[in-house]
């Protein structure tokens, strides 16, 4: 399969598809609003979105702030940067319901959520996702995978792409949408 540039910021089947794979490499304001568009669409669909972030410090922070003026008590934190309390009632509440939107760091990808419809990895190419102690795993490897088994669509966002990406672009079978 070649790889193509897609002008559009959307990939070609539209934003909420099941099952749909993305690599967007844009600037962040431009994923951003890509990430707004599909998160507005899966909700409206009664779907979860699971949104994987490096590091809360780096990009969480920003991200919390900017989703939390749209979705409000629709999203909700889990990792190691908010209270045991935070992170058992999204444990629960999004084991129990649907149609919330997670943000959370590698580890968050094991969550149990009901109706999960898109996971979102920003920043996939980022060095926190890489473990070296403890259990270790490919958090975007384990990402791509669980969108599989439940057909959910996956969107891996940068702002560079790597080779590596580009290759598993092509053997997974992702639209890839360059807007550098």
């Amino acid at each position: 399969r070649d790889f193509q540039a897609a002008p559009a910021r959307f990939p070609q089947a539209g934003p909420g598809g099941r099952g749909e794979r993305t690599l967007l490499v844009d600037s962040v304001e431009n994923r951003l609003e890509f990430y707004n568009a599909l998160i507005s669409d899966h909700l409206g669909g009664g779907g979860s979105i699971l949104i994987l972030l490096p590091d809360y410090y780096a990009a969480g922070a920003w991200f919390t702030k900017i989703l939390k003026e749209k979705y409000g008590p629709r999203l909700l934190w889990f990792a190691s940067g908010v209270t045991v309390k935070q992170r058992m009632e999204t444990y629960f509440r999004t084991r129990r319901e649907g149609g919330y939107v997670v943000l959370g760091n590698k580890s968050s990808v094991f969550l149990p959520i009901r109706g999960l419809s898109l996971i979102i990895v920003e920043r996939h190419d980022d060095d926190e996702y890489k473990n070296e102690e403890g259990f270790k795993f490919n958090p975007v490897r384990v990402a791509i995978e669980r969108a599989a088994l439940s057909n959910a669509s996956v969107v891996l966002g940068s702002g560079a792409c790597s080779l590596d990406a580009m290759h598993l672009a092509q053997a997974r079978g992702f639209t890839v949408n360059c807007n550098e």
